[in-house]
């Protein structure tokens, strides 16, 4: 009955874990999803200014240093880096295509265009459970390493932020 017990705590404890997890798929549809609203929304206000830019910036995120057209912003332990380039216009594809170039293992690769505007998010697998998020709108662009139950939320809240960004 001891025997019993314990094999049935272990399966238990083992169903919750796989139950919790993440699969590639479930992030690739639920951040494909988040991209495609968050694309269509109107930018929010800027809150927050540099020399440089002028940007969105949530209740929750940090802003951990800046340097020249850098920010590091954090999220509680989850960092993020801002990187804007004033030479590039809002509808550039170069930042985009390096993002592309240099990618190994790409999950999500999904955009939009306007004549005024190419937005783009790349999502990147890692490993089994952590992905780099990268989106951007021409010259600006935001990165960030996520657990994948993370990734959907932080697409958004960076959508928000690139979208924010005015020079």
């Amino acid at each position: 009955m001891r025997l019993f017990k314990i094999a049935f705590i272990y399966s238990f404890a083992f169903t919750l874990l796989v139950g919790c997890s993440i699969s590639k798929e479930e992030v690739k549809q639920s951040a494909i999803a988040s991209i495609k609203i968050a694309f269509q929304e109107d930018s929010v206000k800027a809150n927050e200014t540099n020399d440089q830019f002028s940007f969105y910036l949530p209740d929750t995120f940090d802003i951990e240093s800046a340097s020249g057209s850098n920010l590091i912003l954090s999220e509680g332990e989850q960092q993020y880096i801002l990187f804007v380039n004033k030479n590039e216009k809002r509808n550039s594809k170069l930042l985009y295509q390096k993002g592309i170039d240099t990618a190994t293992d790409i999950l999500v690769n999904e955009t939009m265009e306007t004549d005024d505007e190419f937005k783009y998010t790349i999502i990147i697998k890692l490993n089994e459970k952590v992905y780099e998020v990268i989106t951007g709108i021409g010259g600006i662009k935001m990165t960030t390493h996520a657990n994948s139950q993370d990734v959907d939320d932080s697409v958004r809240k960076m959508i928000k932020i690139v979208q924010s960004v005015q020079y």
